[in-house]
């Protein structure tokens, strides 16, 4: 908890069980914590103007199914490292990206 909050700096909102940040006006993050004070997830989510975003090919290192609608998820579990990521892009006027990872 210590690290993630330095690395991060000041949160707009913070609990013994989550940090809530705000980047900027397109990007905030959630940072959670587990009993042990230990980071357990991570949710990034860029609104608005998506072109600052990471696309699904940066997050997994390979393209994701793109639906016909336009939107996008993709899941991967990492066991052998111990978590879990997803990328979910909605379309429409209110697109947004999420990018989770949690601790498996």
């Amino acid at each position: 908890m210590d690290e993630a909050r330095a690395k991060l700096g000041k949160a707009k909102e913070t609990s013994d069980t989550q940090d809530f940040y705000i980047f900027s006006d397109n990007e905030s993050a959630q940072v959670f914590y587990g009993p042990a004070k230990t980071v357990t997830a991570v949710t990034v989510t860029y609104t608005g103007k998506l072109d600052a975003a990471p696309t699904a090919k940066a997050v997994f290192g390979e393209d994701a199914e793109i639906k016909p609608d336009g939107g996008i998820f993709k899941m991967a579990r990492y066991p052998k490292y111990g978590f879990w990521i997803s990328y979910n892009k909605t379309v429409g006027d209110d697109a947004l990206i999420i990018i989770a990872m949690q601790k498996i």
